[in-house]
């Protein structure tokens, strides 16, 4: 894949790609590519690691931690729990905790900040279900790709128009 494959999707792709401006990398591999998840935890932790665990096979797993505030809904627990699950990548809208850890992951992750207070990690429940972004809803039924310069997404039908999906 090359260095910069965002820049080539938004050239081949116009409207139809969507860039996702608001996160960054929080660790150096920066290159994925994959179906989005895109997950809403509610109140706790352990139903977010075990979809993590049971569900990210394969996918860029995105999620919304928007409405728990000042609070991480991610960190190096969900981080393990991602990377057994066999994701291809981690997007947080929202705060991640164990900055120091994740920034040794060999996952790679983006979030819109970081934050030591983590939501509890037991109890709580989560949903696959499309998340607000900046960018428009995230669906499962997007293709994300992210390298250096950031991450795009477009429709992964209109993707497999005129790119393999990986």
């Amino acid at each position: 894949m090359s260095e910069f494959k965002t820049s080539l999707v938004c050239d081949r792709f116009a409207f139809s790609a969507r860039l996702l401006t608001s996160v960054g990398h929080y660790n150096t591999n920066h290159t994925f590519e994959g179906l989005a998840l895109p997950i809403l935890p509610e109140g706790g932790r352990e139903q977010l690691n075990e979809m993590l665990l049971q569900d990210a096979k394969d996918h860029v797993v995105v999620i919304d931690g928007m409405h728990h505030g000042n609070y991480a809904v991610f960190g190096k627990q969900e981080a393990a729990s991602a990377r057994a699950g066999g994701a291809r990548a981690v997007i947080v809208l929202g705060h991640v905790a164990h900055a120091a850890a994740l920034q040794k992951d060999l996952l790679p992750i983006m979030a819109r900040s970081t934050n030591p207070r983590l939501i509890s990690a037991t109890g709580g429940s989560a949903r696959l279900r499309a998340v607000e972004a900046e960018c428009g809803m995230i669906t499962r039924e997007d293709y994300i790709i992210g390298d250096s310069d950031g991450a795009v997404l477009v429709e992964h039908q209109i993707y497999q128009q005129k790119m393999r999906l990986k």
